[in-house]
């Protein structure tokens, strides 16, 4: 639970760990009387990306607007800080300040201001894959899939469009494992599931834990960007060890027996499984339950 005299959430949170989207639920909602407001305000994208604006109020408080234009710099100068802290207090608000890149700025607020309450994403390794997916799904940070010749080969040779993107994916720099930025986690007083958003009972489970009331709009927020998240973290699809190894999975999620079509990033995973474990390769797996029956048939279980 927040403490009774917080008056500075620092929320960080690295790529793709989903953390905007719970900035935002926190946004607006209520703790001991005053409004929690997030330095941000967020928009999700048509791909369920939540993405992040500095809000003109605390824009409007730099003499330089260009100081925290790239999201590391933002929490680096404690008198800005102090500026947006005060600027909130005489609201008689809580701010969120939104943190990523390195965990090092986290410990150095925590070290000069008083009453900050830190919050960060708990990613666990079967969860990876899901991260890695949204780095990659980003399409204004990912120029490859807007590229002409990705275009063009998705109309005429499936195989060489895959190719192409997998190529792509692998050299992007966001590569194909997690790398954790969070020094110690003892420094953060609440970890926030990244299971735990994926499923619908989220915005509950956050109200109770941090003894907030969220707002409805936090509420049909969550729903809209749960609806456009990937059905392999919605639901626990199988059991299969091959394809939770292969795509992750959501221990937290309710069990279903849907099938869905794979994406072309499900399709670079599966690739860079089939590769990396020097599996045969095959063109006929489009859905889930396909993965699922090549996994079996090549007695992967």
């Amino acid at each position: 639970m927040l403490h009774k005299n917080v008056k500075l959430l620092l929320f960080f949170h690295e790529p793709g760990t989903c953390g905007d989207a719970v900035i935002k639920i926190l946004d607006n909602s209520m703790f001991n009387g005053k409004k929690i407001v997030a330095t941000h305000e967020f928009a999700v994208d048509k791909n369920g990306r939540a993405s992040p604006q500095l809000r003109d109020e605390y824009k409007d408080l730099l003499d330089d607007p260009s100081m925290v234009e790239q999201h590391a710099d933002v929490g680096k100068d404690m008198t800005i800080i102090q500026k947006w802290i005060d600027h909130a207090e005489a609201k008689n608000e809580i701010l969120v300040l939104r943190l990523c890149e390195h965990w090092q700025t986290v410990v150095n607020i925590q070290n000069t201001i008083k009453n900050t309450f830190t919050i960060t994403m708990e990613v666990p390794k079967n969860m990876h894959q899901c991260v890695l997916k949204n780095r990659h799904k980003t399409i204004a940070d990912v120029p490859y899939v807007n590229d002409k010749n990705f275009e063009k080969l998705k109309t005429t040779d499936n195989k060489k469009a895959l190719a192409f993107l997998y190529t792509k994916m692998l050299a992007s720099g966001e590569g194909v494992s997690f790398n954790d930025k969070v020094d110690d986690y003892t420094q953060a007083e609440y970890l926030c599931s990244i299971e735990h958003l994926h499923t619908e009972n989220f915005i509950s489970r956050l109200s109770t834990e941090l003894g907030i009331i969220t707002s409805r709009i936090a509420l049909d927020f969550h729903t809209n960007w749960l609806d456009r998240q990937s059905p392999l973290y919605k639901f626990n699809l199988t059991k299969n060890l091959g394809f939770r190894e292969c795509f992750g999975f959501n221990s937290k999620s309710p069990h279903s027996d849907q099938n869905f079509e794979l994406d072309w990033l499900d399709k670079s995973f599966l690739l860079y499984y089939q590769k990396t474990k020097k599996l045969p390769l095959t063109s006929k797996v489009n859905t889930t339950a396909d993965t699922i029956n090549y996994l079996q048939s090549i007695n992967l279980k």
